[in-house]
């Protein structure tokens, strides 16, 4: 349980800070594509070496999205979805996604979900929510059909806490 932000800083080291937030539902969709984080992670480079400038404009506006959401160290809930949409645009611009992926978030949207890769891309999983569940059933059941497996879970919250009486 619990959200945590997970930075590279500029001297190489990393930043993780814990980040509050109210539990929220996911669906957790396995596209059944093995990923190949080696090979997105060319492609990226690729795409950078060509046009550096564009790319480094996209990787600032995912760090803008993400910061949309989380403020103060405060999960915002308003606007997730459409940050969720954009940054997935994004994703795909920067060449990570896939035609299973793309599927997904397609038929994800089909049943008001929003939906975006999780990791590398290029396979793998997606991550959808929605400000209404009542589809949740009907999605889940269509994936399924469609070859996928989607799975519901829980993000945020509290998280194990321990508490200790010393006596």
């Amino acid at each position: 349980g619990g959200l945590v932000e997970f930075c590279k800083k500029q001297d190489g080291e990393y930043m993780i800070d814990f980040v509050e937030s109210d539990p929220l539902s996911v669906i957790l969709i396995d596209t059944m594509l093995p990923k190949n984080t080696a090979q997105m992670i060319a492609r990226v480079r690729k795409l950078r070496e060509a046009l550096p400038e564009a790319t480094d404009y996209l990787f600032d506006s995912i760090e803008a999205l993400v910061k949309a959401v989380v403020n103060e160290k405060q999960f915002q809930l308003e606007g997730i979805c459409e940050v969720i949409r954009v940054n997935q645009g994004i994703l795909k611009v920067l060449g990570v996604s896939c035609e299973a992926i793309d599927k997904v978030v397609s038929i994800a949207a089909e049943y008001g979900y929003v939906a975006k890769l999780t990791g590398g891309g290029g396979g793998g999983c997606v991550m959808a929510i929605t400000e209404d569940s009542s589809n949740q059933e009907q999605l889940l059941n269509r994936l399924q059909e469609e070859g996928f497996k989607g799975e519901c879970i829980t993000l945020g919250g509290k998280g194990l806490i321990v508490d200790c009486l010393v006596s």
